[in-house]
């Protein structure tokens, strides 16, 4: 069964050391007279455990007094004033001997343990430094690690430091690139108190929901997935419109199976449609998409040239077997095309006939890779065809070690060669000098 965890920040409270008693109002419903707004949210959303975020100075002992008549347990008077005892003297520390004071100076244990640990706390230290704000880190990640599959999460931002909005972020950030539970982000809530003052004091607080900001987190980054890696599975379950769900879908799939024909297809789709008739984050988001697709196969009319360009892009993103794969597959299509062409063969048209070319094209490109690698032969003699032999050999062993997951240790050569093979296919591409005097006999 799921359950729901309540994220919040503590603070010093007041000059008494308590947050004002506030009535809070979550979705129309009232909720009088709450020192705390994780109290109005606990209620609300029937919270399961509640993890309170703040340094050894917040009010930790207005929280086990709290908690022990909500839960109606028996209060420790002398637990609750150790707590009080702990933190006033931490309070009379300078800003110095806070920094060196460890965590076990505090001790919560108790007051954890008071309520079956439905109330958890996290230490963190005032983070004005680098050296703090990555052990506030470490802290932090404390609770992402108690996360359970199917948790729901709600955060909280309204108390305690600014810089506890951020902390926030980075759950989410967790829950969307890093975690493999399916946790749900329920509700980012803040306590708007500026909105209760001046003329609308008497008011209630609203609790406002945040989680638009969320909401468009995950439209970038399924963009960014989209971008990187070709993925569109988190941008598909965000998208509304099914005409565009469907051309990204595609586009996406074509990628993955590396298709061109597809890929040139999918491509058409994606720029054709309407962005004037997306609303929310659909309507600047998929503009942007695009734009980055809006000039793949541009001006480009043969294969090996797109197949080219798609391993360059490839490349680009970090996805070398994908470059290797096209490069060398541009290559075999190059040396096919441009070889028949020299040796002045008649065109076909009919079925039968085009798969007959199809098999002239190979063997005209066999008996090419065949020749050159003849060290004997005269048409290898010169520096031109050495250099082209050398990158081609380096192209399709490369290309085969990763189609049969060889046991090659040149990880780093093979990617650092990538740019220099890349801008010599595309001059050779461009120039053809060295073909017009081959013969395939």
């Amino acid at each position: 069964m799921s359950r729901k965890i309540l994220i919040a920040s503590l603070g010093n409270g007041d000059t008494n050391r308590e947050y004002k008693a506030t009535d809070y109002t979550i979705e129309g419903k009232i909720y009088k007279n709450k020192n705390y707004v994780s109290a109005a949210l606990q209620e609300h959303y029937n919270i399961d455990i509640i993890y309170y975020i703040g340094t050894m100075g917040s009010m930790w002992e207005n929280i086990y007094s709290y908690y022990c008549e909500v839960f109606e347990k028996k209060k420790n008077s002398d637990y609750e004033n150790y707590l009080f005892e702990k933190i006033i003297e931490f309070q009379s520390f300078s800003l110095e001997e806070k920094a060196k004071t460890p965590f076990t100076f505090l001790d919560l244990s108790k007051l954890e343990e008071t309520f079956d640990k439905k109330i958890r706390t996290i230490l963190t230290y005032f983070g004005t430094n680098d050296e703090e704000i990555e052990k506030n880190f470490m802290e932090i990640t404390k609770i992402l690690k108690d996360l359970q599959e199917g948790d729901e999460l709600y955060l909280d931002i309204t108390h305690s430091f600014r810089s506890n909005a951020f902390w926030a972020f980075l759950v989410l950030h967790y829950v969307l690139e890093l975690s493999n539970k399916n946790i749900e982000v329920k509700m980012i809530s803040y306590g708007m108190f500026e909105a209760i003052k001046d003329g609308n004091a008497g008011e209630p607080c609203p609790v406002i929901n945040l989680n638009k900001f969320y909401e468009i987190m995950k439209w970038m980054n399924g963009a960014n997935n989209l971008k990187k890696y070709g993925n569109a599975d988190e941008l598909i379950n965000l998208i509304q419109e099914s005409n565009v769900r469907d051309a990204i879908k595609d586009y996406s799939e074509a990628l993955g199976m590396n298709y061109i024909f597809n890929i040139e297809e999918s491509i058409k789709m994606v720029k054709k449609l309407d962005k004037h008739s997306l609303q929310g984050p659909a309507s600047y988001i998929i503009p942007e998409i695009q734009k980055n697709v809006a000039n793949h196969f541009k001006n480009l009319k043969t294969k090996y040239e797109k197949m080219l360009q798609l391993a360059e892009w490839h490349y680009k993103e970090k996805r070398y077997a994908l470059a290797y794969l096209n490069m060398n597959q541009a290559l075999y299509n190059f040396l096919e095309e441009e070889l028949y062409e020299n040796q002045s063969l008649k065109k076909v048209k009919s079925k039968k006939d085009m798969k007959k070319e199809k098999r002239e094209k190979e063997n005209i490109r066999k008996k090419f890779i065949q020749k050159i690698n003849n060290k004997k032969s005269k048409f290898n003699t010169s520096e031109e065809i050495y250099t082209f032999w050398k990158n081609m050999t380096n192209t399709y062993n490369s290309r085969n070690n990763i189609a049969h997951s060889d046991e090659r240790n040149a990880i780093k050569e093979d990617i650092e060669q990538i740019p220099e093979l890349l801008n010599f296919y595309q001059t050779i591409f461009q120039e053809k000098t060295m073909y017009r005097n081959y013969k395939c006999n």
